[in-house]
């Protein structure tokens, strides 16, 4: 009898677990987005552009699309602040983790959105966002980052950019593409949306984060 109602008793607290889990989540993510004295407030990212929408573009490996050559899927892991693989941004959605599409667009053209040259997330659940061009600061491979830890291999592809433009705080935003040999080729079409932009003294290249 004693075991039943230590059972009960332990069932009955899993959700109060759950809701100060979530509490302690959505706290720290509203702190993020306020700012504080360990982090600058971090704005929303930006959407994406006009006539993007949220809808996959590149099609299915039997079935690829015209826009197949410039997309990559995978699992999106986590935002973190660049240089903390630990700290998870939270704010604006950025920490949940979701499948995602990932497409450069580099210029508008047939059949592209509307919009300036960069980097789009399409998160199905989960808030998409873009990263515009000129706010991409490199990408790289690494092992792990807050949310999945890789032993041994660098199968996380990391891009980092300045969430807010200039002047605002670096972030790492981790991808696992899938298949894991698209993860050479995503890096490749970061580092051609980067490229342009030389010589303004941007970086960019393959350093383990």
């Amino acid at each position: 009898m004693d075991q039943v109602i230590a059972g009960l008793v332990l069932l009955a607290l899993v959700p109060v677990i759950w809701w100060l889990m979530l509490r302690a989540w959505r706290r720290r993510a509203a702190q993020q987005a306020a700012g504080g004295s360990d982090l600058p407030g971090l704005p929303a990212p930006a959407p994406l552009p006009p006539g993007a929408g949220e809808e996959w573009v590149g099609g299915t490996a039997e079935a690829p699309t015209p826009a197949a050559a410039r997309t990559v899927t995978g699992t999106y892991v986590s935002t973190v602040v660049s240089g903390r693989p630990f700290e998870r941004v939270l704010a604006h959605g950025l920490g949940s983790r979701s499948l995602v599409e990932l497409e450069a667009l580099s210029a508008p053209g047939a059949g592209t959105p509307a919009g300036q040259p960069a980097l789009l997330l399409r998160r199905p659940g989960a808030a998409s966002f873009s990263i515009p061009a000129a706010d991409l600061v490199r990408v790289s491979r690494a092992r792990g980052q807050a949310g999945k830890v890789m032993f041994g291999k660098e199968d996380l592809v990391v891009v980092t950019w300045r969430l807010g433009g200039a002047g605002g705080a670096e972030v790492d935003s981790a991808v696992r593409t899938k298949p894991q040999q698209d993860a050479d080729r995503l890096v490749a079409l970061v580092e051609g949306l980067i490229a342009p932009r030389g010589a303004d003294g941007s970086t960019h290249g393959k350093d383990a984060a």
